[in-house]
């Protein structure tokens, strides 16, 4: 993929010279840099094509996710929420709002996040989950077949966890420490991409 994304950025470029203020070029240039990654092209880029569009749910998404990837959580947070503001069932963006949330201790606000990916996107038959040593269901860390360490899948029919886990929030209930009483919240990495 990254040799792809590599060749595809001299046709966005030749697409911005002929047009400066074409938008849709500029929104997958700033996409191909983020792919690669070139965090500080993809930010100015998007921040440019932001400029023109400030309400385009697809670069406020992408830029979010610049800022989640480069740990500007903040930023990520304003940026994924301007994007579900103009598109509320923007699946992705609420997932990696869900993620960005668990990376801040934040449960509740993951749990609605997810919850209402499920909900807005009955076509959005599973969202991914990423981190590094997998979310928790019920005390366990799983992994789906075919995907890569640390993805997880929540669907939005009721999933049958190893202990039974049927919602949500029953699944991102923080898992308790062996030979503990306390619980520990699930470790979370970035965002997927």
């Amino acid at each position: 993929m990254e040799g792809k994304t590599a060749e595809a950025i001299p046709s966005f470029q030749e697409a911005l010279r002929q047009n400066p203020d074409h938008f849709i070029a500029m929104v997958n240039l700033g996409n191909a840099y983020r792919q690669l990654p070139q965090w500080p092209e993809a930010r100015d880029t998007l921040t440019r094509a932001l400029s023109r569009k400030p309400e385009d749910p697809d670069a406020n998404y992408a830029l979010g996710m610049v800022f989640a990837q480069t740990d500007d959580t903040e930023k990520a947070f304003d940026y994924l929420q301007r994007a579900l503001n103009v598109r509320p069932t923007y699946a992705e963006a609420l997932n990696n709002l869900g993620i960005l949330y668990l990376r801040t201790h934040r449960r509740d606000q993951a749990v609605a996040s997810f919850e209402n990916c499920i909900r807005l996107t009955p076509e959005f038959d599973s969202v991914l989950l990423e981190s590094c040593t997998g979310l928790r269901f019920g005390g366990q860390s799983i992994q789906v077949s075919g995907r890569p360490p640390g993805f997880v899948k929540a669907s939005s029919r009721p999933y049958p966890g190893p202990n039974g886990s049927r919602s949500v929030a029953e699944a991102l209930k923080p898992a308790k420490a062996v030979g503990s009483s306390t619980e520990s919240p699930p470790a979370v990495s970035s965002p997927i991409k």
